[in-house]
C-alpha cells in the first residue's frame, strides 16, 4: 500500500483551497457584472398651456359662438307713380269773392276727423266715393253757400253738384262734397263755385279703369 505523506496532503489541500478561492472570485465577478438594460424611450410630454391662455381661448370660443347673425337691411318699397299719383295743386282764384277766401281745395278718397286722408292709390272707376275737400274763410257777417262739381275734361259730363253751407265770420271752415258717379276713366276736375256762380278753385285728378 502506498503511503501518502503529510506534506503531500498539505500540498493537495493548498491546491484545492486555491482552486476554491478562484471559483468564488469568478462567481463574484459574474454576479457583479450584470448587463445594464437600455433606458426607456422618453415619452412626449404635452405642452403646458398657461391658465391665462386657456381662459382667453375659451372666451374667444364663447364670443364666437354667441355672436349674433347679421340682419339683412331691406330697402323700403317706393310706390310708383301708378300706385301713388302725385297730387295736383289747386288753382285758386283769390279775386273771385271779396269775403270768401279758399285756403285749401283738393281731391281725396276719404276724410277722417275733418281732415283729408292721404291719397295712396289711384282713383278708380269702382263706385267708391270721391271727395272734394275745401277749407275756406268767410269774413262776411252773413252765411253763404258754395257748390262742388266734378267734370270730365273734353266732355260735357258733370256730376256732383253738391251745395255746402259756410257759416258767417268763420276764420277756418272745413267742408267737402262727394260723388259716386264717376264712371269713366280719364282726366277729371273738381270745381268749387261761389253762391252766385263764380269759380273759386279748380283741381285736376286722374281716374283709372
Amino acid at each position: 500500500m502506498t503511503r501518502v505523506s503529510g506534506a503531500s496532503v498539505m500540498a493537495f489541500g493548498a491546491v484545492m483551497a486555491s482552486m476554491f478561492s478562484l471559483g468564488m472570485s469568478l462567481t463574484t465577478a459574474a454576479c457583479s457584472s450584470r448587463t445594464e438594460s437600455a433606458p426607456e424611450a422618453a415619452k412626449p410630454v404635452p405642452a403646458v398651456t398657461s391658465v391665462g391662455a386657456a381662459v382667453a381661448a375659451r372666451s374667444e370660443q364663447h364670443l364666437t359662438a354667441v355672436q349674433p347673425a347679421t340682419t339683412a337691411v331691406v330697402a323700403p318699397t317706393v310706390l310708383s307713380a301708378t300706385t301713388a299719383p302725385k297730387a295736383q295743386p289747386a288753382v285758386i282764384r283769390s279775386d273771385a269773392a271779396d269775403d270768401l277766401i279758399v285756403k285749401r281745395f283738393l281731391v281725396t278718397s276719404g276724410v277722417h276727423e275733418r281732415e283729408p286722408e292721404s291719397l295712396t292709390g289711384a282713383i278708380r272707376v269702382d263706385g267708391k266715393p270721391v271727395f272734394a275737400f275745401a277749407e275756406v274763410q268767410n269774413k262776411d257777417g252773413s252765411a253763404t253757400n258754395v257748390r262742388v262739381t266734378f267734370q270730365r275734361k273734353g266732355s260735357p259730363e258733370q256730376v256732383g253738384n253738391v251745395t255746402l253751407s259756410v257759416p258767417a265770420q268763420t276764420q277756418r271752415y272745413r267742408t267737402w262734397g262727394t260723388t259716386r258717379f264717376i264712371r269713366e276713366a280719364g282726366s277729371w276736375e273738381a270745381v268749387l263755385w261761389s253762391e252766385d256762380g263764380k269759380e273759386l278753385a279748380r283741381v285736376a285728378f286722374e281716374v283709372e279703369a
